[in-house]
């Protein structure tokens, strides 16, 4: 699981100097995934990440309340961005869009999503990663 940037607290190499660098925890279903998140996204005020929040005590809490409650998916939005979505195996397309299907079916709502300047973004992004791992350069060399 990718977590948003700062969400879970952590010490690496640099962690405090680069944005491409996140915590999150690998499991082998969506349950632990969720569990050993909400147990490593705990806030720690001391925590660099944590003061980004600013007068707020770190991130909300992450919590497991409803996970289990999917038979009715109603209010729940996604945001696909469907150029993207498809551009992919044909055999991986299909079974997310029948995984998409299934959500709707659930009463979720699809919403497509445009992203301007996604080249652009793209170029920048990959000058950001260039720029920060290259200042770790020397680090890593010692």
């Amino acid at each position: 699981l990718a977590t948003t940037f700062g969400r879970i607290p952590h010490e690496s190499f640099g962690s405090t100097s680069s944005t491409m660098q996140k915590a999150g925890p690998i499991a082998a279903s969506a349950a632990d995934a969720a569990l050993a998140y909400a147990v490593m996204a705990q806030s720690d005020d001391s925590h660099y990440f944590s003061t980004l929040y600013g007068q707020f005590p770190g991130p909300p809490r992450a919590h497991l309340g409803k996970f289990y409650e999917t038979d009715d998916l109603r209010g729940v939005r996604l945001g696909v961005f469907w150029d993207h979505f498809n551009d992919a195996d044909p055999v991986i397309v299909a079974a997310c869009k029948r995984a998409m299907e299934t959500l709707q079916r659930l009463g979720a709502e699809v919403v497509p999503v445009k992203i301007p300047h996604l080249r652009l973004l793209s170029l920048a992004h990959g000058f950001a990663i260039s720029v920060e791992f290259s200042s770790l350069e020397g680090k890593l060399l010692k």
